[in-house]
């Protein structure tokens, strides 16, 4: 008897929660993408920022100095290429 009631409560109620499903469904998705996304993200601009750092290290003269400050648009560049990305990457994971 209690079966027969749950099976008959089931069938309509699979068809209310279903949509719900659905849409936790994309709702996971888009937060699985947006994670890996971020991880990602960390992950290049913490080697972005190792590598200034050695840079800087390496450092021993005047010499050295000029070197680091003419690689520095080439640093910017790389970094506002990423950074605009962002928008896009963001805007496609839902």
């Amino acid at each position: 008897m209690i079966t027969d009631t749950l099976s008959a409560l089931s069938v309509p109620t699979k068809g209310v929660l279903e949509p719900a499903h659905k849409l936790n469904q994309q709702a996971i998705a888009a937060v699985e993408k947006l994670v890996a996304y971020q991880i990602d993200s960390l992950k290049a601009y913490s080697e972005l920022g190792v590598s200034q750092l050695k840079a800087v290290v390496e450092v021993r003269d005047v010499e050295g100095f000029k070197n680091l400050l003419s690689n520095q648009t080439n640093v910017l560049k790389e970094f506002g290429g990423k950074y605009s990305a962002n928008p896009a990457i963001l805007e496609s994971a839902g």
